[in-house]
């Protein structure tokens, strides 16, 4: 459904690091208003499942909650970059695993009501482990990352018990894990 709101003034209040800020004043309905949200590249969602059945989780630290969360892959789609090109790049990058199968499954907004940024969920099978994943910087706090395998079977019951707690990460598994029962398939990826 469309709402009829017009954009009176619009405005970037800051911008860093592929994020901005904008700050709208609008119309709707002879009443106008003002909005605040955030604008963000694109991005991917990794679901990576080994041959043996396990998960590639990623422990990740992250700043606003001074703990380490435990992540699926992911990252920026790169201008020019399909969701599936971003997958594959993102991780070999962040685990050192390649996938022999890549199959973007869906989307979704992660908060839609504050953030514009669309998120592509990518299914990645058969995955097995290529390289080391790369050294990172010592000060590049958000980019140390632990790879942690897990299960496939053993998921559903982290994300209850919030061990798994990532809003993207279990957006991107329940995706995952309807498309892998709609197909009959997530008894293939739990072997």
């Amino acid at each position: 459904m469309q709402h009829e709101i017009k954009v009176v003034s619009s405005r970037v209040v800051y911008t860093k690091f592929g994020m901005s800020v904008v700050e709208e004043t609008f119309s709707r309905n002879g009443s106008t208003g003002c909005y605040r949200y955030i604008v963000m590249s694109p991005s991917v969602r990794i679901i990576p499942i080994t041959l043996s059945g396990d998960i590639v989780f990623i422990r990740q630290f992250k700043y606003p909650f001074n703990s380490e969360i435990l992540c699926l892959p992911a990252g920026t789609i790169e201008q020019g970059e399909t969701g599936v090109q971003a997958a594959v790049r993102e991780l070999r990058e962040e685990t050192g695993y390649m996938p022999d199968e890549v199959i973007e499954i869906g989307r979704f907004y992660p908060m839609a009501a504050t953030i514009r940024q669309e998120c592509t969920v990518v299914l990645a099978t058969g995955c097995h482990k290529e390289t080391l994943a790369p050294e990172m910087p010592d000060d590049d706090l958000e980019n140390e990352t632990k790879v942690q395998l897990i299960k496939i079977e053993r998921v559903e019951q982290l994300v209850l018990n919030d061990a798994i707690i990532d809003g993207q990460a279990i957006t991107a598994l329940y995706k995952g894990m309807a498309y892998l029962k709609a197909r009959d398939m997530l008894c293939l990826a739990s072997h």
